[in-house]
């Protein structure tokens, strides 16, 4: 009997042992991933800011949702009811910090933004809400396009953004920054010279007016039947034609799609002249996001030899896979292909007849 209760002290032991072992180890575990997802020191100012400025002691759960190319820290801070973005702006300049901010605040006051609860320039902090998403409407459909041409309409009809770099001096820099590293100094020229002659082309049908610069399906949350804009990073004055442009190469497929855009847009048939600064804004937009998705690659170069653009992805079926989670763009083989198909779309198409038929329209 003795010998008995003696095991089942010993066995009662063992097992309290074990799960003492197992928990710390378990926490143990669970805090290194913690503490490597989320920086020491942006946790401190997480709790700090979200305590002094919104009352929130202890959140009940923070995460990193990314830390983009620029170096910006985004993480999403949740209590028991509510869930917001912390934006730390943390290698920004003062300068830059102040004109994202500007541009946000707009947005939130326009409701085509998400609410901003606090924005602090000097330690380079924006807490906002957290949008959830809803399914966007099917491409083609006229819901889809009506909700992206109201959003559009009212950032360009909105209140004046801070200045910036516009889109082409932003290309311009870049390019002058990677033709070192290219293998083909031929082809770097050729884009160059491209470019100018498109930017004379449009200087000829002027436009600015408060431009987001980056919206692309990720920076453009459905909700209750009506977009959202997030991402004001590069937001600036600049020519409204580059905001439809960008909408053009990721939503509109097919004529008749762009179309319903532009017509919903403008509240009426769009001019010839339109047509043509459209085509040619577009052919900036695959540049410019050709050059940003490479901007972050350990190697900086166009990688691309129009000899070889036939073996290329089609550019509508390889952003389907993106947007549908097949293909992951932060995986660097992938942004060097996409980079490469977005290089070949503006080589492509700024050799057919409809480009030069576009330079011409806005020449006369």
């Amino acid at each position: 009997m003795r010998f008995v209760k003696a095991h089942e002290r010993l066995l009662s032991v063992r097992k309290s042992f074990f799960f003492t072992t197992f928990c710390i180890l378990f926490l143990f575990v669970s805090c290194s991933a913690y503490r490597d997802s989320i920086d020491e020191k942006d946790l401190v100012l997480v709790r700090e800011v979200m305590d002094s400025r919104l009352g929130i002691k202890t959140p009940k759960a923070i995460e990193r949702l990314k830390v983009n190319i620029s170096g910006v820290s985004i993480y999403k801070v949740s209590d028991d009811k509510t869930s917001y973005v912390f934006r730390y702006l943390k290698n920004k300049s003062f300068e830059e910090r102040k004109r994202e901010i500007s541009a946000l605040l707009i947005a939130s006051e326009h409701n085509y933004g998400p609410h901003v609860y606090v924005a602090d320039a000097n330690k380079g902090v924006i807490v906002m809400a957290y949008l959830t998403a809803e399914p966007q409407p099917l491409r083609g459909s006229p819901l889809l396009y009506k909700g992206l041409a109201d959003i559009l309409r009212k950032i360009h009809y909105g209140p004046s953004f801070p200045k910036g770099q516009i889109a082409f001096d932003e290309i311009k820099e870049r390019l002058e920054k990677i033709n070192k590293l290219s293998s083909n100094q031929k082809l770097v020229s050729r884009i160059k010279i491209t470019l100018d002659e498109i930017q004379k082309a449009v200087g000829y049908f002027p436009h600015s007016a408060p431009c987001h610069r980056d919206l692309h399906p990720n920076n453009l949350i459905f909700m209750n039947n009506q977009f959202k804009a997030i991402d004001f990073e590069g937001s600036c004055q600049d020519d409204p034609f580059f905001d439809l442009a960008t909408v053009g190469i990721s939503y509109c497929f097919k004529k008749d799609h762009e179309k319903t855009f532009l017509s919903l847009y403008f509240a009426r048939q769009p001019t010839s002249k339109e047509w043509a600064k459209f085509f040619l804004m577009k052919q900036v937009a695959f540049i410019f996001f050709a050059l940003g998705t490479i901007k972050d690659l350990s190697v900086q170069k166009i990688d691309v030899d129009e000899q070889d653009s036939g073996k290329l992805e089609p550019y509508q079926g390889f952003l389907k896979q993106i947007l549908e989670g097949e293909i992951n763009l932060e995986r660097p083989r992938n942004k060097r292909d996409f980079s490469a198909i977005l290089f070949n779309e503006f080589l492509k198409n700024t050799k057919t007849a409809e480009y030069q038929n576009a330079l011409n329209e806005l020449k006369l």
